[in-house]
């Protein structure tokens, strides 16, 4: 059975670490980067408002031009295949 969250915004911000300053000044919850607020966690100074089910999944996605600007645009990508394999990358 889903759960129902009925929240209410206090503050959209698209930078991560003031939102986790917020809320550790007692402002309420926020979805937060694990990177961001472990540390926090381990410490005990923050502690997860609900389990898994509550994770929210992330894909990031790089665009470019079909012909860049820029030689760097092309080493960047061409590093980003080198790491990530080609069908990592469109």
């Amino acid at each position: 059975m889903p759960v129902q969250a009925h929240l209410i915004t206090m503050n959209e911000n698209i930078q991560a670490s003031n939102i986790k300053e917020l809320v550790l000044q007692g402002y309420g919850i926020g979805w937060l980067p694990l990177r961001l607020a472990e540390a926090k966690l381990a410490s005990g100074q923050l502690v997860r408002a609900g389990d898994a089910r509550w994770d929210v999944p992330i894909h990031i996605r790089l665009y470019r031009p079909r012909e860049p600007r820029h030689d760097s645009v092309s080493e960047l990508w061409q590093h980003l295949e080198s790491c990530l394999g080609p069908a990592s990358i469109e």
